[in-house]
């Protein structure tokens, strides 16, 4: 029930194990690691992709952009990059 005392407008309440990092832009629908990994990945942006944009981003982190299942949005997210591919091949 703690949970819900957080919980705003048009956002959906966090489950216990839910990762408020993992929340859709869209639905605003909020992932846990094990369901984070059965959406459908759309693209991974390698460490040095994005260290081009963004100043001291750390080597051992990606971006990974997953399809919502609720919404079908894309949601990005900050991920540790070992064993992850590039925005070209992701995976």
């Amino acid at each position: 029930m703690a949970n819900h005392a957080h919980v705003t407008r048009n956002e959906k309440p966090l489950s216990p194990e839910a990762d408020p990092r993992l929340r859709c832009p869209g639905c605003r629908a909020v992932f846990n690691e094990e369901q984070w990994e059965k959406l459908e990945l759309n693209e991974v942006l390698s460490a040095a992709e994005v260290g081009r944009l963004i100043r001291g981003w750390r080597d051992d982190e990606c971006i990974e952009v997953r399809k919502c299942r609720t919404c079908a949005k894309s949601v990005a997210a900050r991920r540790p990059s070992a064993g992850r591919g590039t925005s070209a091949n992701p995976r």
